[in-house]
């Protein structure tokens, strides 16, 4: 029996991807069925019967989309009424606040298509507080964000560039924070929001507390040439369908 709550982000509207679907891009369809149906069913395959959901952008189609899914999962819905000034950073502080830390949390973005194989590694991963790397990742904008480290032990989360040391492999949107850790992301996140806004993703909060806080132990585990892909712009969702064939 796994003793942890599953969260799902999806609050966001995608406006990088607008020129392929207006919808939530959980939506988007990889051979006939929506990204976010993936993974509810990786976790109905491993007897978990719970998962909290965090919406925005119309969140009534994607709860009518979902709807099939009540007799086979319970799903709580969290809004975040400010999708559109903030980043999916405050999304996850609205979650943590409402689960009042009584479990680990395993997250994924709502946007990622990945090999099961990932989310089965974490399930078998002893680790409190553990983030997915791919060292195989490839360099497109500079954008990525990677996970610094040694030996499964990481010492920071930064925005790629050349002059990085330790860089382990690019994060992977699927990972498991302890209680103890989500005390810290909040509390963190209550003092970041009043002073700087709230269009934060998830990934900078992580850099700054790491910096803020070398005791704090985390570790990664490399994902080992499994595939997957966050779907931002229209070429991640053409890839996604390309190597669905690989995966399933």
């Amino acid at each position: 029996m796994y003793n942890f709550t599953p969260i799902i982000l999806a609050a966001g509207f995608g406006s990088r991807i607008n020129n392929v679907s207006n919808n939530p891009k959980c939506l988007l369809k990889v051979n006939k069925k929506a990204i976010i149906e993936y993974t509810l069913e990786n976790l109905i395959s491993r007897g978990i019967n719970e998962v909290v959901i965090i919406v925005g952008y119309k969140k009534e189609l994607i709860q009518k989309y979902l709807s099939n899914f009540n007799s086979k999962i319970k799903i709580t819905y969290v809004y975040n009424p400010k999708y559109r000034k903030s980043g999916h950073g405050y999304s996850l502080y609205l979650v943590l606040k409402k689960l009042n830390l009584k479990k680990d949390i395993i997250m994924f973005h709502g946007d990622l298509f990945y090999d099961p194989a990932i989310f089965y590694s974490i399930l078998k991963n002893k680790n409190k507080n553990l983030f997915m790397a791919d060292k195989d990742f490839i360099v497109k904008t500079h954008d990525e964000w990677v996970v610094l480290g040694k030996k499964q032990k990481m010492t920071n989360l930064k925005k790629n560039s050349n002059d990085l040391k330790q860089v382990v492999g690019e994060i992977v949107g699927i990972n498991k924070w302890s209680k103890n850790f989500q005390k810290t992301y909040l509390n963190f996140c209550k003092k970041l929001f009043k002073e700087e806004g709230i269009l934060f993703n998830w990934e900078p909060i992580i850099d700054l507390i790491l910096d803020e806080n070398k005791k704090i132990i985390m570790n990664y585990s490399n994902i080992n040439k499994k595939l997957w892909i966050n779907i931002n712009y229209e070429d991640d969702y053409n890839y996604a369908k390309k190597i669905y064939k690989t995966i399933y």
